[in-house]
């Protein structure tokens, strides 16, 4: 199956909920693309897999621009930077201010050392 035709529990698509998230802009289109093409891999305990990436997008309240900001600038088009960041947020390793600020100045944030973090408490997670 596709990432364009996988369902989430409420029956949504995930070309669905890319357009969505991203507003039309077309770096967020290509940050949440590369999220259902690689968060399995990414990040193989996040049971949510890439619906678990929107989700804590959404409760950043993250969309559009911001997401085009965080992927651009903030994780300089790594798609395992911008899963990492925000699995950060998650595990409580990243104030969301914090991730929020960078996203807002466009860059700032030490992605090296939260994505060291992340590997400590989540040896799977990406190398």
């Amino acid at each position: 199956m596709s990432y364009a035709t996988t369902l989430n529990s409420f029956g949504v698509t995930a070309r669905e909920a890319i357009m969505s998230s991203s507003d039309g802009v077309p770096d967020a289109i290509k940050a949440l693309i590369e999220v259902f093409q690689n968060a399995d891999q990414i990040d193989p305990e996040d049971a949510s897999g890439p619906w678990g990436v929107l989700s804590a997008l959404n409760k950043l309240d993250c969309y559009g621009s911001a997401i085009g900001a965080l992927y651009k600038v903030v994780c300089s088009e790594k798609i395992a930077n911008f899963i990492g960041v925000l699995r950060a947020v998650q595990l409580g390793l990243l104030a969301d201010s914090e991730l929020r600020r960078a996203i807002e100045k466009g860059g700032g944030l030490d992605v090296d050392d939260v994505l060291r973090r992340v590997r400590e408490r989540l040896p799977q997670f990406q190398k």
